[in-house]
């Protein structure tokens, strides 16, 4: 049985990496949210930052996957 308050982290560690994931989204697409994020020195990320943006969307696709498999919501 899965427990009630660790599948709540769970998801609100989800929804959480989810909403980063979308900022750095916003961050690749070339919006000027760059004050925001990697250090502020860029208004819109120069090509090597949106690399490292993509790269951190798939390490929060990772974390997410981990947490939701070691919270047992992904088992059946």
């Amino acid at each position: 049985m899965i427990n009630t308050m660790t599948t709540a982290a769970a998801v609100l560690i989800c929804v959480i990496l989810g909403a980063l994931a979308i900022g750095q989204v916003l961050l690749i697409a070339g919006l000027p949210l760059g004050h925001f994020a990697w250090g502020g020195q860029s208004k819109v990320l120069p090509t090597r930052l949106r690399v490292g943006s993509a790269i951190s969307i798939v390490l929060y696709a990772l974390f997410a996957f981990v947490t939701l498999e070691r919270a047992g919501i992904t088992r059946h």
